[in-house]
């Protein structure tokens, strides 16, 4: 059991390397934000996967979940990585920001990340019918 905790750990370490990398390309401009999936392109995947078989079901989940914690970790507005940003400038500047200024930085986030989703599940969408 200790070999597979270890692996484990490992792989975990390995895809979080990768992912950290694939959001320097995209900030970099190296990989389009076209590669990038939605919903809808998750869902494609879990049919592919589960075609496959249920090992490929629980590794893509798993990716999925790391994506996820990794994305919302990011020091954006609405993102709990964004509210860490915040944190930091109190801790920092001895001063905290006002609720109402953290409000309106928020929900401009918040409307870039609907932009965003937007934009994804529209490639998603056309993705899958091209």
């Amino acid at each position: 059991i200790n070999g597979c905790i270890k692996k484990g750990f490992t792989a975990t370490w390995g895809l979080t390397k990768s992912m950290y990398n694939v959001i320097k390309q995209l900030i970099t401009g190296d990989v389009s934000t076209k590669e990038l999936s939605g919903p809808v392109g998750i869902v494609y995947m879990v049919n592919q996967s589960a075609n496959q078989g249920v090992i490929y079901v629980i590794y893509l989940m798993a990716l999925i979940s790391l994506n996820l914690g990794i994305f919302n970790m990011l020091p954006f507005p609405a993102l709990d990585g964004g509210r860490l940003v915040f944190v930091a400038i109190r801790a920092v500047t001895g001063k905290a920001i006002t609720d109402e200024m953290e409000g309106k930085v928020n929900i401009i986030g918040l409307f870039l990340l609907l932009a965003l989703m937007i934009y994804v599940t529209w490639n998603d969408i056309v993705r899958l019918f091209t």
